[in-house]
């Protein structure tokens, strides 16, 4: 009913954006200054909690085979 390669590539390309982001905000906070990491962490939080969905339909959705 799904297309796992495609949830595995979509997951795939979260996590790396997910990393960058905090790659990014740790290089800024060690050159710059230590409160860099809280505007990356806001950053990674808005990201993350646009995938998290309460209703399963809804998270797997865009999944379905057609």
């Amino acid at each position: 009913m799904y297309d796992k390669a495609y949830i595995s590539h979509d997951i795939r390309n979260q996590c790396f954006t997910w990393a960058g982001i905090m790659l990014i905000g740790a290089v800024l906070s060690y050159y710059l200054t230590p409160y860099m990491a809280v505007p990356a962490f806001v950053v990674w939080l808005v990201l993350f909690f646009q995938e998290v969905h309460f209703d399963t339909y809804k998270a797997f959705e865009k999944y379905l085979l057609k």
